[in-house]
């Protein structure tokens, strides 16, 4: 069949006036979400600078001693940032200081915002670990038991298995905190298995009952 180029002239006109307004509502569309999508990675870039300079306040602060520094940056870091990790780390961090200073119920209070608030699983178990220690050091033994399972502690169930057995010894449980010792030496790492296999060995006498 010959070319006619009139006929394909004729039939594209037809076209593009039947599908003008869909094409170019499609490419404004299209041109739209582009800038859209650089503004909006423009701004999460404007806000993770903005929240790293206030952790680093924070670490600055710290390091400097300057426990009010700290902790007005550490505010200012979660009133306009909550949704970061800067805000978790800045949490921990300061929870750190506040428990060397003996401050629990401030350092539980970092560490339960810390918890509730990380999107990311294994700080949300490190928070829970942390929390499980201060919760004990402030005598309550049974909420810091309360904490240390397997889905709350993730990868960090073999240091929580040593901490039950701490608390269960000072309680005078001896037989459930040799076979928690004993969970925990089961996945502890090599550098942690000296100290473990002592607190094994140190329940040597419930160990023959409990063995025999």
């Amino acid at each position: 069949m010959a070319y006619d180029e009139d006929e394909q002239v004729e039939r594209l006109q037809k076209w593009w006036s039947e599908n003008w307004k869909p094409l170019i509502g499609g490419l404004v569309l299209g041109i739209g979400g582009i800038v859209g999508w650089n503004a909006w990675q423009a701004a999460q870039e404007r806000e993770a600078e903005a929240a790293s300079n206030l952790f680093r306040n924070v670490v600055e602060a710290l390091d400097a001693g300057r426990t009010d520094g700290a902790t007005s940056a550490r505010e200012a870091l979660v009133a306009d940032y909550a949704g970061t990790p800067y805000a978790v780390a800045a949490s921990l961090r300061l929870a750190a200081a506040r428990v060397e200073a003996g401050e629990l119920d401030a350092a539980a209070d970092l560490l339960g915002w810390a918890r509730d608030h990380t999107d990311d699983p294994a700080m949300a178990h490190l928070a829970t670990l942390r929390l499980a220690r201060v919760r004990w050091a402030q005598g309550d033994a049974d909420a810091a038991l309360a904490m240390l399972d397997e889905e709350a502690l993730g990868p960090f169930i073999a240091v929580g298995e040593e901490l039950r057995g701490d608390i269960l010894v000072a309680q005078g449980q001896r037989a459930e905190a040799l076979a928690a010792y004993r969970r925990a030496l089961s996945g502890a790492p090599p550098e942690s298995r000296e100290l473990l296999q002592q607190k094994v060995d140190d329940l040597a006498d419930v160990a023959e009952v409990a063995d025999a």
